[in-house]
């Protein structure tokens, strides 16, 4: 999570791509990093070479991704500046996002 971060904060702070690229381009690293990270480290699970854990994942990150973008824009547009927006969504996208995969993508 911290090199996706980083990642997202370099390129909101660079403007060479909107937030919606931005996030996902961060997004896209987070899934092909943390589905075996968190899978097997984190929530200890078996059977990640399944289709519904993955399909899971994938339609979490999808939410995640759309939530952040969202929620940066709608920070922008309030005039918080978008790198103060998006570090202030981490506590609450990873609160989400650990739910969802410790009760729904690797329970």
């Amino acid at each position: 999570m911290l090199i996706t971060n980083a990642v997202l904060q370099i390129l909101l702070a660079s403007n060479l791509v909107a937030v919606t690229m931005a996030t996902l381009i961060s997004q896209a690293i987070n899934t092909g990093l943390g589905y075996a990270i968190y899978g097997k480290l984190v929530f200890k699970a078996k059977g990640l070479r399944h289709h519904r854990p993955l399909l899971r994942y994938l339609l979490l990150m999808t939410v995640m991704w759309l939530l952040n973008a969202a929620g940066i824009e709608a920070g922008a547009g309030v005039g918080i500046q978008k790198n103060l927006a998006a570090a202030a969504l981490i506590p609450c996208l990873a609160v989400i996002s650990f739910g969802a995969q410790k009760y729904w993508v690797f329970k």
